[in-house]
């Protein structure tokens, strides 16, 4: 996921969307974050 506001990128499982909120699981832990503030999402197949 690409995060427009910090210009970052997030990489890992989308767990949950509960409104404009998306919960991901990533190396660091659970991030929960704003889908409006999200520009492009890649998905990846393992």
């Amino acid at each position: 996921m690409d995060k427009a506001a910090f210009g970052t990128s997030l990489l890992g499982k989308i767990i949950e969307i509960n409104e404009n909120w998306i919960e991901v699981e990533t190396k660091k832990g659970i991030e929960i974050i704003n889908s409006d503030y999200v520009q492009s999402v890649k998905i990846v197949k393992p």
